[in-house]
């Protein structure tokens, strides 16, 4: 059945979900960053109908061959649920295998160490002559683990590393940075922090919350953090690389001002729930899911970090 679509929220022909620039140029104030840019993809999940089996989509009904068993939790012996599926011709950050062309990530509804437990799957779409028509649903499961249907706006924006990731040269810079001063005029009409206070104040919490990375559902770029670097190392002794993370809010009262979609600007806060957090997933409190990946292995390894507030 398809969601009910906020009025707020609803996706027309030609839909998108577009991020304001940011309100400095990293690129000029910290030219030794220049090499360290990486380019993220928004998935801006909304309600809307639901895509086709092998579309690209949050939860829903996936593409899955009929002669395959639909994966089960080891542990709970209940069905997976149907997270993320993504195509490679709308996706190619993502990096493919070079015969597949569909990307899945399934999770079991329940509490695992750490939260839900995911499985990765790769398919070459049209390799299977029928698709299984029934999903099976899990035999028990947490609401906060399973996603409401959503339809992708992706849009590609330029990250740069987190704060605490810098060399310590660079936070002094950025440290004696005067945001009134650069921003000139411009200062006067930024509003204040839904925390209550004005981070033009703090460059730091400027350089985190609007200048670095972006908060929310997404691919490639870098983690946006929560409680500190937690990148994890490979059995193959490398670091991984952060391959997607899936999150309980679009952007939050600290990072709603470079953040939340232009498109959206009418919406005060407190924001539809069809907005910030359209998927339904509540991981931990307001957490995140960090997914990596070491494409050094052959099997492609993926790894998850789980932080929340």
């Amino acid at each position: 059945m398809t969601p009910p679509i906020d009025p707020d929220s609803a996706l027309g022909p030609g839909a998108k979900r577009t991020t304001q620039p940011p309100c400095l140029d990293v690129g000029r104030l910290l030219p030794e960053l220049a090499g360290r840019a990486r380019t993220a993809v928004r998935l801006h999940p909304r309600r809307g109908p639901e895509p086709p089996r092998d579309g690209s989509k949050i939860g829903g009904a996936f593409y899955w061959p009929k002669g395959r068993d639909w994966p089960v939790c080891d542990e709970h012996r209940s069905p997976l649920v149907s997270i993320l599926q993504l195509r490679k011709e709308e996706f190619p950050e993502l990096g493919f295998p070079e015969r597949e062309d569909l990307f899945q990530l399934l999770w079991c509804p329940q509490d695992h160490h750490p939260w839900a437990e995911h499985r990765v799957y790769w398919h070459r779409r049209g390799e299977a002559p029928d698709l299984l028509e029934d999903i099976p649903p899990p035999r028990s499961a947490e609401d906060c683990y399973l996603p409401t249907p959503c339809v992708l706006l992706p849009e590609r924006v330029t990250e740069y590393p987190p704060y605490d990731e810098l060399e310590q040269d660079c936070r002094d810079k950025i440290e004696r940075w005067s945001p009134r001063e650069l921003l000139g005029a411009r200062a006067g009409e930024r509003p204040l922090d839904y925390w209550g206070k004005d981070i033009l104040d703090e460059p730091s919490t400027l350089y985190e919350w609007e200048l670095s990375t972006c908060p929310g559902t997404k691919i490639g770029g870098y983690p946006s953090w929560i409680q500190g670097d937690e990148t994890p190392v490979c059995r193959c002794g490398r670091s991984m690389r952060h391959l997607l993370s899936v999150a309980s809010w679009e952007f939050d009262g600290g990072t709603f001002r470079r953040w939340l979609p232009v498109e959206e600007k009418h919406l005060a806060n407190p924001w539809p729930k069809t907005i910030i957090n359209a998927h339904g997933l509540m991981l931990g409190d307001a957490g995140s899911i960090f997914y990596f990946i070491c494409r050094h292995c052959p099997e492609w390894p993926v790894r998850q970090v789980s932080q929340c507030s």
